[in-house]
């Protein structure tokens, strides 16, 4: 036995240090991959924590963008029921304008009627600015007959026209304005007691007063009598002087036929 020993020893001893040989880059290797798996380790990391933020990232962009999408849903929604509302005003006002182009058939011929009879009145009324008054129902007839105005608005002036007229009725007052006298351009003073009279008082202190016609035909006539310009020069005085009460006799304009009709 032991000569078998002595006999095998050097086999031994060589495959001991053959494993020897072949377990050192055994370990080596083991080595290389554990810091192969070390590095792929951290890489791993690395790309997880990437990933993690790409795809809060991502996370952030979605919301951002579902919300803009919910804004830009909910400006849709008010556009189309803006559109919607529109859309029901301008049926609306069709229906509104077309009711009153039915209202303006109906009653521009009764309104150009009333503007006639209006300046009608003004024409037969004492001759009180008459160019004047008249002008406010012409340019009314006018704005209606070029549409600027409809049948209603324009009816609304006439009205307040004729409230105007009325006025005049009941006030008595002193003003200015030109007359024809003995065919003499004249810018005079006038007292207007309602529409009922208007004396005149020429700067040369001529006194007289219109007169008019069943027709409505006017012109003015002087007064020569001494009591009768002595009476309208009290009546002038009391107006400049703003006396509004007391008494006073005043002449009357004669009934003869009128010979001409104020311009």
């Amino acid at each position: 036995m032991e000569s078998v020993t002595k006999r095998y020893s050097p086999i031994l001893l060589i495959l001991f240090f053959s494993a020897v040989l072949i377990a050192k880059p055994s370990v080596a290797n083991l080595d290389k991959k554990s810091e192969l798996l070390v590095s792929l380790r951290f890489e791993v990391d690395e790309a997880s924590n990437s990933y993690d933020q790409l795809r809060n990232r991502f996370n952030l962009e979605i919301s951002a963008l579902e919300n803009q999408i919910a804004d830009t849903k909910q400006l849709l929604l008010a556009e189309r029921s803006k559109k919607s509302a529109l859309k029901k005003l301008q049926v609306e006002q069709q229906k509104a304008t077309e009711a009153q182009r039915q209202i303006n058939m109906r009653y521009e011929k009764p309104t150009l009627e009333v503007s006639k009879l209006l300046k009608n009145h003004i024409a037969k009324s004492i001759p009180f600015k008459t160019k004047e008054r008249q002008a406010s129902v012409t340019q009314i007839t006018s704005d209606l007959q070029s549409q600027r105005l409809d049948a209603t608005a324009a009816l609304l002036r006439l009205w307040r026209v004729v409230e105007d007229e009325l006025k005049l009725t009941q006030e008595t007052g002193l003003y200015q304005q030109g007359i024809t006298l003995s065919n003499e351009q004249l810018l005079v003073d006038v007292i207007r007691i309602g529409m009922s009279v208007l004396y005149f008082k020429a700067e040369d202190s001529r006194f007289g007063v219109a007169r008019q016609d069943k027709s409505g035909h006017a012109d003015y006539v002087e007064f020569t009598n001494p009591d009768e310009i002595a009476a309208l020069r009290a009546l002038f005085d009391a107006q400049k002087k703003q006396i509004r009460t007391g008494n006073f006799k005043l002449p009357l304009p004669s009934l003869e036929p009128v010979k001409k009709r104020e311009p």
